[in-house]
């Protein structure tokens, strides 16, 4: 993934569903992520969206409290990356999609220098049986709207319409969940319907605030884009 946020654990977490089923517990740092650190909240539920997201599938959710145990989530970590760093550097991998490839590879090495036999042979982890469909509902982030008299609403900057057969005199003020999806769409539900909904405008939004996982990858795209816009103007200019 470009950068650690949100989004990237939660496609994560969704192959690793796929793969090999729902962990019982996650063991994590106490990263914005993970848990809520502002100490003046007062609002919500007290959860991240990751954190809602784990409690949906059954997932404990566990912070390290402490400097030896933080150090304990933190060090295998350390060691795979300076280990993985210099793997590729060998085999001349310098781009994200070659690293990927390698990745597996790289895995296989690893357990077979590193591993040691568990001290229980039953599995942590428990068979997803529901499907890929409740899956994306379960890892989709979720939020609240009102429907206006005209039944529209709005949210990230794109006003949307609601259309029915009828002519929703229901729906009017109705209470509708948004379900944003990890990979891209929307989904408005109303009790236990999906409503089709068209964008129809946009209006401004303020900037995303950045934090120290993903300020690089932010400023990386500012400076691509004013790369091509440079390139642009030197084409145009050239004509």
């Amino acid at each position: 993934m470009p950068a650690e946020t949100t989004r990237a654990y939660l496609e994560t977490l969704r192959e690793h569903v796929l793969t090999h089923g729902r962990p019982l517990a996650f063991y994590s740092d106490r990263h914005g992520i993970f848990r809520v650190n502002a100490k003046d909240a007062e609002s919500g539920d007290g959860k991240t969206e990751f954190g809602r997201v784990v409690e949906r599938l059954g997932i404990e959710s566990i912070q390290a409290s402490t400097p030896q145990a933080k150090g304990r989530v933190e060090r295998s970590n350390h060691t795979l990356q300076d280990r993985l760093i210099k793997e590729m550097r060998l085999r001349n991998i310098s781009s994200m999609e070659a690293g990927n490839v390698f990745l597996a590879s790289y895995i296989a090495i690893w357990n077979e220098r590193f591993a040691v036999p568990p001290r229980g042979e039953t599995s942590a982890h428990r068979p997803w049986t529901r499907g890929i469909a409740a899956l994306e509902d379960d890892l989709a982030r979720r939020e609240e709207r009102t429907l206006s008299k005209a039944l529209t609403f709005s949210s990230a900057g794109t006003k949307y319409c609601v259309k029915t057969d009828g002519p929703g005199t229901a729906l009017r003020g109705a209470k509708v969940t948004l379900y944003h999806f990890v990979g891209g769409g929307m989904a408005v539900h109303y009790k236990d319907r999906v409503l089709h909904a068209t964008a129809f405008g946009t209006y401004p939004v303020p900037d995303p605030v950045e934090d120290e996982k993903t300020l690089d990858t932010r400023v990386d795209a500012i400076m691509a884009a004013a790369a091509r816009q440079d390139s642009a103007e030197v084409r145009a200019g050239a004509r």
